[in-house]
């Protein structure tokens, strides 16, 4: 009984979704709408997060949005260099920028990537400190296998 009322709540929560309705996409700008009228666009959000991938937006949104429902950063993540990769729509070409996120959330670096835009793509990189310490148990281990090959040989 517990399982058909989960599925049932998982189904209906499924046909909750309001996914776009328009099938007619715009190539050049990849804009859509909804049956509310809202624009969306699809993005990317890569790298430190704990639901990467790629997620739709609406338009005006900004980064801070993009890492929220890429479900936020995890422990760790570096906030000085968040990058972001953006196509120029006149030449076809990308651009890359990287945005101290602690400048973005004081104002003082706002305004530059105010607003996402169709294609980007964000990128929170991990910080070496928590790097280093996620991955000590494999250094110990590694470590202790270079002890024992020594131990071993000498004898």
């Amino acid at each position: 009984m517990k399982f058909l009322c989960t599925n049932l709540l998982f189904i209906s929560f499924l046909f909750s979704i309001d996914l776009p309705t328009n099938n007619n996409l715009d190539e050049k700008n990849k804009y859509f709408s909804g049956e509310n009228g809202i624009i969306h666009f699809y993005i990317n959000v890569w790298g430190f997060v704990n639901a990467p991938g790629r997620i739709i937006v609406n338009e005006g949104d900004d980064i801070i949005t993009a890492i929220s429902l890429g479900g936020g950063t995890k422990d760790g993540a570096n906030f000085k260099k968040i990058k972001i990769y953006r196509q120029n729509s006149s030449n076809n070409e990308s651009t890359y920028h990287e945005l101290d996120l602690n400048d973005y959330l004081s104002n003082k670096d706002k305004f530059k990537f105010a607003k996402l835009k169709p294609s980007d793509v964000i990128i929170v990189d991990q910080k070496i400190s928590s790097l280093l310490f996620n991955n000590i148990s494999i250094y110990n281990s590694l470590l202790s296998f270079i002890v024992l090959f020594i131990s071993i040989s000498n004898q």
